[in-house]
């Protein structure tokens, strides 16, 4: 099984800027990987074993996302540096008033629209989905539709998407995920707290989720980059564990189980809220597990 996966992976579309493939391991960086306790210079990048980062969405994805877009000059110095740049488009529109319309309003000329004009951006390799979590049937069809047509569309772009909750729910949309994206995440994020004082504690949802997203579309497994929760402000929840031990011991856990650890990368929820010495402390697990 584990062979077949790889040949799946090896041989799946997955385009880049340079070779048009992107080789594990594949790191996924939601927003910039710079520590909010330094100067924010986004020419110069705190992770270094990053592969991939979402630069946030445009101004037709999310209108004011324009405020605070990164400088356009900043693109090729990032492209110097082998990184691949994804623009954030979300699982719907957001309506006049900034907040997400409801989804029984989704239409996937909407979608295809807004996630279109990211994939056409100059010095943009792909896009970010931000992200597949219902499973009512009208807004997976429409999900499902949406990625069809802009697979059809940009065949030389990437593609990847977050799924959580509910969306690890939805077969039929695990299998178009499989058929028309480039690579999936899905969001399985630990809080210290669940860990604490819990005798024979592990990471179980990892496997959970890979074997649920395995067993209704076949040969998926070689597109997952698990997702892993290392915003501080949300998941160091306790003075007693030190996170960065915490954050150590999920990407320890995947590295040794059988499966997951055939798995071609990570995506990291947000790095930037780490301090600059945690994603120091990040950048060095990524060598010490996987180089």
């Amino acid at each position: 099984m584990l062979t077949v996966l790889s040949v799946l992976f090896l041989s799946a579309h997955a385009g880049s800027a340079d070779d048009n493939t992107l080789k594990p391991p594949v790191f996924f960086s939601y927003a910039w990987p710079i520590g909010p306790d330094t100067h924010r210079d986004f020419r110069k990048i705190d992770m270094h074993e990053i592969t991939v980062i979402d630069v946030g969405p445009d101004s037709v994805s999310y209108p004011p996302s324009v405020r605070n877009t990164y400088p356009p000059d900043i693109y090729p110095l990032w492209h110097d540096e082998g990184k691949i740049l994804v623009r954030r488009c979300y699982d719907r529109p957001f309506g006049s008033d900034n907040k997400k319309i409801p989804l029984d309003e989704v239409t996937v000329e909407q979608l295809v629209l807004r996630w279109s004009h990211s994939l056409e951006e100059p010095g943009i390799d792909g896009i970010s989905i931000d992200e597949f979590i219902k499973k009512d049937d009208h807004i997976v069809d429409v999900w499902i539709e949406a990625l069809k047509t802009v697979r059809e569309r940009y065949p030389e772009k990437l593609i990847f998407c977050w799924i959580a909750g509910k969306g690890l729910q939805v077969p039929r949309l695990h299998k178009a995920i499989r058929d028309y994206v480039d690579y999936c995440m899905p969001e399985i994020y630990y809080r210290e707290s669940n860990a604490e004082g819990k005798n024979g504690f592990t990471f179980d949802r990892f496997r959970e989720a890979v074997d649920t997203l395995e067993t209704n579309a076949p040969g998926i497994t070689g597109k997952i980059l698990m997702g892993l929760g290392v915003n501080a402000r949300l998941f160091d929840d306790t003075t007693s564990l030190d996170f960065g031990e915490f954050i150590e011991s999920q990407i320890r856990f995947i590295r040794t189980d059988p499966v997951l650890r055939q798995l071609p990368g990570l995506a990291f929820y947000t790095p930037a809220r780490l301090s600059q010495a945690g994603i120091a402390r990040l950048d060095s697990l990524l060598v010490k597990y996987y180089r």
